[in-house]
C-alpha cells in the first residue's frame, strides 16, 4: 500500500512545469469558463480555448500576460482578470472587440489603457489600479463603472 501512495505522490501534478499540463478544451458548446486561481494557466493554455467561449473568468492566474489575451476567443463578451498583475496597456489594445465587460482590479493598466478600451464595452471594473487617475472619459461609452481605489 505504500507503493500505492508514493507512486500517487510521483503523480501529483502540483509542482510539475507548466508546459507538462497541456488540455486541450474542446468542447464546442462550452459558453463559460471559470479558472479562476489556476496557477498552470499560460497564454498556451488560453490559445486553446473554444472558439464559441462568451464568458471567462482568469481571476488570480499570475501566468496571464498580454500575450495571453491576443489569443482569446474572438466572441468572448465578458472577461475577468481581477488580480492578473501582468497585465498592462498592451493587453487592453488586444481584447476582442465585442467584449462588453471587462475587469481589470489589480492590472498594470493605467490612463492610456483606459483610452483604449474596446468600443462595445459596456461595464468595467477597474479597482486597484494604482495608475489609472481617469483623466481620460471612460464613462461616456459604459453603461456601469466601477473604479474604487484609483488615483
Amino acid at each position: 500500500m505504500s507503493h500505492t501512495h508514493t507512486h500517487h505522490r510521483t503523480r501529483t501534478t502540483a509542482h510539475a512545469p507548466p508546459h507538462t499540463h497541456t488540455h486541450t478544451i474542446c468542447h464546442a458548446q462550452l459558453k463559460k469558463l471559470d479558472l479562476s486561481r489556476c496557477v498552470n494557466v499560460t497564454q498556451e493554455s488560453i490559445g486553446q480555448l473554444p472558439q464559441g467561449l462568451e464568458t471567462l473568468k482568469l481571476a488570480f492566474c499570475q501566468h496571464i500576460r498580454d500575450d495571453a489575451l491576443r489569443k482569446l476567443p474572438p466572441g468572448l463578451r465578458k472577461l475577468n482578470c481581477w488580480g492578473c498583475g501582468n497585465i498592462t496597456n498592451a493587453g487592453v489594445r488586444a481584447l476582442p472587440a465585442g467584449l462588453e465587460e471587462l475587469t481589470l482590479s489589480f492590472c498594470k493598466v493605467d490612463d492610456e489603457g483606459i483610452a483604449q478600451l474596446p468600443r462595445g464595452l459596456k461595464r468595467i471594473v477597474i479597482q486597484y489600479c494604482f495608475r489609472v487617475t481617469l483623466k481620460v472619459r471612460v464613462c461616456a461609452i459604459m453603461l456601469w463603472v466601477s473604479v474604487g481605489a484609483c488615483r
